[in-house]
């Protein structure tokens, strides 16, 4: 899950919002090792480290592009290279989350791409969270 995958638009007065490019989705019936060939900003540690993976990958995903809605920036822009990108992940640096975000929302950022994907929350644990924010 990344952030230009994500497709928006407005149906009358009604928002849609689609995830799009399901190329390397996966049912994930075990833990999963490898790595894809890709823009590491929105990849958990866990992938670029070539470690086993499950769905908390998604979850870290999502709390990037959180950053990226309240930041209004990208992940690391400052970083010119992709490796320098990748370093920063897989040392456990993440951007400054903006300090006018509200509080719930810069906990669940910070749960949602946390090092350990252990200490992330379940993916219906952060839509249940999303859902009491509104």
């Amino acid at each position: 899950m990344k952030s230009p995958n994500i497709l928006m638009g407005m149906s009358g007065n009604e928002l849609t919002v689609k995830l799009a490019d399901f190329g390397t989705a996966r049912i994930l019936n075990e833990k999963l090792t490898g790595r894809f060939v890709d823009n590491p900003v929105w990849l958990a540690p866990e992938i670029l480290l070539q470690k086993p993976y499950n769905d908390k990958v998604d979850t870290y995903a999502f709390g990037v592009i959180l950053w990226e809605l309240l930041a209004r920036s990208d992940f690391f822009g400052d970083s010119a290279f992709l490796c320098e990108i990748e370093q920063k992940i897989t040392s456990g640096e993440r951007p400054d989350i903006p300090e006018f975000s509200p509080l719930p929302y810069q906990e669940l950022i910070n749960n949602c791409w946390h090092q350990n994907p252990e200490k992330r929350p379940l993916w219906k644990s952060t839509i249940a969270d999303l859902e009491g924010l509104q």
